[in-house]
């Protein structure tokens, strides 16, 4: 697919989703199956965004639930207000450094 030439050869990836739609797990899984095929070894970290939108107990226990089925780090973002963005980019930067990519 397209969206498979442009994730070969990266280093890493923010996949992004959005918390207001109830198939965002599914999403998320896939759109990482994908990149892992494009760029192996690649470290990727979880944005579930609009989280100013939903109740934070929600965003939590999603977030929650996807770290532990994806064995990676989930953060609850909100584009609009900026919350954990600088969190989520400081933990994808700290994975690629560790491998070295």
């Amino acid at each position: 697919s397209l969206a498979q030439t442009y994730m070969i050869g990266a280093a890493g990836a923010v996949i992004v989703g959005d918390l207001t739609r109830e198939d965002v797990e599914t999403t998320l899984a896939q759109t990482r199956a994908d990149f892992k095929r494009a760029a192996p070894g690649a470290p990727v970290v979880f944005a579930l965004n609009k989280v100013d939108l939903i109740q934070a107990h929600d965003a939590a226990d999603r977030a929650a639930t996807l770290a532990e089925a994806e064995a990676t780090d989930v953060f609850a973002t909100s584009a609009a207000t900026g919350d954990a963005v600088p969190d989520l980019f400081r933990a994808l930067a700290a994975r690629t450094l560790r491998l070295g990519l």
